[in-house]
């Protein structure tokens, strides 16, 4: 009878069978991924948050570049040129201009399908400037550890646009 009401008792803490099943299911791969997952999650939130770590992989501008993608030269700029890129002849200052910032998990090392997608959408309209930033080496890591970057890849990212006002008449 004690143990009954106990059980009883304890009935809302006990695995629904779907959670059972789930849990076998993951137990296959060693560790339930949702808990994995979790937990490093939360190792690298009481990281960020005590303020007492650095990341690896400081943002380094001068390893970053524009890359101009036009139908027949791709143009790769340094982003601390960006005067260079607004003045290069390919730069059609009477077309839009689009800024795309790769971001976790995307790059333009090799074929990237979600960029090339997009691409030939804006070259398919026409009127634009494709203008790509590779943010890739500071971000693509777990996600949590990539915050350390994002805000010093902001200051970077926003000096080379603000100068396109010299090329580009505001509207």
């Amino acid at each position: 009878v004690k143990t009954t009401k106990t059980l009883v008792e304890k009935a809302p803490g006990i695995f629904s069978p779907e959670q059972l099943l789930e849990f076998g299911k993951q137990s296959i791969a060693g560790v339930p991924l949702e808990a994995l997952a979790a937990t490093i999650n939360k190792i690298c939130s009481i990281a960020l948050l005590s303020n007492a770590t650095e990341s690896e992989n400081a943002v380094n501008v001068t390893e970053m570049n524009y890359v101009l993608l036009t139908e027949g030269d791709n143009v790769t700029i340094p982003l601390l040129e960006s005067d260079d890129l607004w003045s290069n002849p390919l730069f059609n200052d009477s077309h839009d201009t689009v800024i795309l910032v790769t971001g976790w998990t995307s790059n333009i090392n090799g074929s990237n399908k979600a960029i090339d997608t997009i691409y030939k959408a804006y070259r398919a309209r026409g009127g634009y400037n494709f203008v790509v930033i590779d943010t890739s080496d500071y971000v693509d890591t777990l996600y949590t550890w990539s915050a350390f970057n994002t805000n010093d890849l902001g200051v970077e990212l926003a000096n080379g646009p603000k100068d396109l006002i010299k090329y580009l008449p505001v509207e």
